[in-house]
């Protein structure tokens, strides 16, 4: 059982796949993301540090 409303909007990290393409499109795309409960603003490439 989902410890959420169905109709609740939430902020989810984009997969490893999503993060990859995002960065392809543009390295400096903003992207909301959950952390510890709260909410940052990152760069698409900024999610990828091991990218070369």
């Amino acid at each position: 059982m989902p410890d959420h409303d169905a109709d609740e909007q939430r902020v989810i990290p984009p997969c490893a796949t999503c993060r990859e393409l995002l960065a392809d499109y543009n390295e400096s795309m903003r992207v909301i993301v959950p952390v510890d409960g709260d909410y940052r603003v990152a760069r698409a490439i900024d999610l990828l540090p091991a990218r070369t």
